[in-house]
């Protein structure tokens, strides 16, 4: 974000608003890296396959595409789940909080925040790679215009 192609791609005010924004989250960013789980690394709506349940409702039945996969820390997961976060209701934020305690998964008070954080260091590892790819570039300026907006 200090220079390089994403900086270019940002431009500077968007590049520096984003990286204050990662700068005084870099305690909670940094502990990401002392956990150790599978992780899917590409989590969203089209990678996860549901089916009925007994009772009515749906439950996930599997995940899909895993070429992306990593040890490391399921915000990370977490934070590609939230990447279009203006999709998701405070209600559905609530039940996935809930059911992912009740399941036994593990989330810090500033969950949200910090995956979405997280999830923000994999937009402009994007936009600073060598190959011009125009709308995929504009579409990760606009999800970190979001991001700094709304002071993730």
């Amino acid at each position: 974000l200090l220079r390089g192609l994403a900086r270019e791609r940002l431009g500077a005010e968007l590049a520096d608003a984003m990286w204050r924004r990662l700068e005084a989250s870099a305690v909670c960013l940094s502990a990401l890296d002392r956990a150790a789980c599978l992780v899917h690394g590409d989590l969203g709506g089209r990678n996860i396959l549901v089916a009925p349940a007994e009772d009515g409702a749906w439950r996930v039945s599997g995940l899909i595409d895993w070429e992306a996969a990593f040890s490391g820390s399921a915000l990370w997961d977490v934070g590609s789940l939230f990447r279009y976060s203006q999709r998701y209701s405070e209600t559905f934020r609530q039940r996935f909080e809930r059911g992912y305690r009740d399941a036994g998964g593990g989330l810090p008070e500033d969950w949200f925040r910090t995956a979405r954080l997280a999830d923000s260091t994999r937009l402009v590892e994007i936009l600073d790679g060598e190959q011009e790819l125009p709308t995929v570039f504009a579409e990760c300026r606009e999800l970190l215009e979001a991001v700094v907006a709304e002071g993730v």
